[in-house]
C-alpha cells in the first residue's frame, strides 16, 4: 500500500515535551501549521491558535491550562491530525 503525501505529511508531526509543563513544541518538517485547537477530554476547546508565518517549528503557551489531559487538534495546508498531551 502506497501513502498519500498528506499523510505521510501529517505522521511526520511530533509534540513534544510529554507531558508538558507550559511551553508545548509541535515540530511539522513536511507540512506547514496553520491552527492548532486544544480540546479537554469532554471535548469542550479550550484554546485556539492561528499560525501566519510558514515554519516547520511552533511554540504554543499552556500556562492557563489546568492539569490534565488534553487533545491537540493541528490543522496544516495538508490536513488535520490530533494528539494526546498531558500537561502537569
Amino acid at each position: 500500500m502506497i501513502l498519500g503525501t498528506s499523510e505521510n505529511s501529517l505522521e511526520s508531526i511530533s509534540i513534544f515535551p510529554k507531558p508538558t509543563h507550559n511551553m508545548l513544541t509541535i515540530v511539522s518538517p513536511k507540512a506547514s501549521v496553520t491552527k492548532l485547537v486544544v480540546y479537554d477530554i469532554r471535548g469542550r476547546r479550550v484554546n485556539e491558535v492561528s499560525f501566519k508565518t510558514e515554519q516547520t517549528t511552533y511554540k504554543v503557551d499552556l500556562r492557563e491550562l489546568e492539569t490534565a489531559l488534553y487533545f491537540i487538534e493541528i490543522t496544516t495546508e495538508s490536513g488535520l491530525i490530533t494528539k494526546r498531551i498531558l500537561k502537569q
